[in-house]
């Protein structure tokens, strides 16, 4: 496979986005699913084109309880650290996955839109 990888910021340069939610994304071996988690994959949404999308952090801990993104009313900015875009090809088609080093909050007043 021919694997092609940009910065997220080459193709979203001034992105903010919206943490939407998260869950553990696990190790494959063979093809088959293990009990291993290798990450977080994060939901979040780029509050300039409403892209939505998920990113992988290979850390095992969340940003911030569920509970908390839960809440009513609940709404957490974030960036990522060095977010990389690697497109491939799946049965004919190209697609894309978002991986990036690591996850921070950011302060809503940061946010300027």
């Amino acid at each position: 496979m021919n694997f092609s990888k940009i910065k997220l910021n080459a193709i979203l340069p001034e992105s903010k986005f919206v943490l939407k939610s998260f869950f553990p994304f696990y190790k494959y071996e063979n093809g088959y699913k293990t009990d291993v988690i290798m990450g977080i994959k994060y939901q979040v949404v780029d509050i300039l084109s409403f892209e939505t999308f998920f990113v992988k952090v290979p850390v095992t801990t969340a940003l911030i309880p569920l509970e908390d993104l839960q809440k009513p009313n609940s709404r957490y900015f974030v960036d990522f650290e060095n977010p990389v875009v690697t497109f491939y090809v799946d049965n004919g088609r190209v697609a894309a996955s978002i991986s990036a080093e690591s996850i921070q909050l950011i302060d809503d007043e940061e946010v300027v839109l």
